[in-house]
């Protein structure tokens, strides 16, 4: 960002390979007052009219490293700071920026879509980390080491996350937001949902790797979560350990979940793998290969 710390924000249109500038936000100083940091961001939400990331007092590390290594032990923080969404219009590139009642981290969000019956855009997200826990202090246990030995803490610290809702009036800009929590269960992350058809649209069900236990080691499930009433469904098996799910529509269904979901399992009694398909209606297994 011509040297400065801040963001850049590209739209690529279809069938290209041409970026386009939609916004340069230079040292934000919503989430890092005294700095003007630009927050961590991993995979910012759009709907058709804005551009959508949810900032947390967490910043980059000054480090450089090689790619595809991170340097977990250099991130910083600041706990004065506060957390924030900011809405960038795709329209003319300007922000509108939304306080949060307690910081929110999230690495993975779920959707994001204009609901029309309160002119308010809502996000849903996953709080990784307790809001008066830096990701600085949390990223230096982001070691395998840590997680072999110490897995009944860091599988602890895993089960704690949760599916919040950010629900950000455009009748009221710069309005403070109370994150709500969908549903009753925790330690959920890697959620997914029927992307192609409701990506920045309402939806209804979202799949993701659940820790069943606090007492878990990591995430040993698969659950279905409807953000509507909170309910839920999940596959388990104990020992098993599998991966980020992945949702495949039935080609000509008219349901949302009518589909399967799928992912790769860690089985640790017999220390295989297996490919596993879900119903993802029901949960329950239609195969495995």
């Amino acid at each position: 960002s011509g040297g400065e710390p801040g963001y850049v924000v590209y739209s690529i249109k279809p069938g290209t390979r041409s970026r386009e500038i939609l916004a340069r936000i230079e040292r934000p100083r919503e989430s890092s007052p005294i700095e003007g940091y630009p927050s961590f961001q991993h995979m910012p939400l759009a709907t058709k009219d804005f551009y959508i990331m949810v900032e947390a007092p967490c910043y980059y590390p000054d480090t450089v490293t090689v790619v595809g290594s991170v340097d977990w032990k250099g991130w910083r923080s600041n706990m004065l700071a506060s957390g924030h969404v900011r809405l960038v219009s795709r329209a003319t590139g300007e922000s509108l920026v939304y306080p949060l009642s307690h910081s929110i981290f999230a690495i993975h969000h779920v959707n994001a879509y204009h609901e029309q019956s309160t002119n308010s855009i809502v996000v849903d997200t996953i709080q990784l980390l307790p809001s008066l826990l830096p990701c600085s202090e949390a990223f230096k246990g982001l070691t395998v080491s840590n997680y072999v030995e110490n897995w009944r803490k860091t599988g602890f610290g895993l089960s704690m996350s949760k599916l919040v809702r950010l629900r950000l009036p455009l009748d009221k800009p710069g309005s403070t937001i109370s994150p709500t929590q969908i549903t009753n269960i925790t330690g959920m992350e890697f959620p997914t949902f029927r992307y192609d058809d409701l990506n920045g649209k309402p939806y209804q069900y979202t799949y993701a790797s659940w820790m069943s236990s606090p007492k878990a080691a990591y995430y040993d499930s698969i659950v279905k979560i409807d953000v509507q009433s909170g309910d839920y469904r999940f596959w388990h098996v104990a020992g098993h350990y599998p991966g980020e799910p992945i949702f495949v529509p039935r080609p000509g269904g008219q349901r949302e979940d009518d589909g399967v979901v799928m992912t790769n399992v860690l089985d640790t009694t017999r220390n295989q793998t297996y490919l596993l398909l879900l119903d993802a209606t029901s949960m329950r297994q239609i195969a495995r290969a």
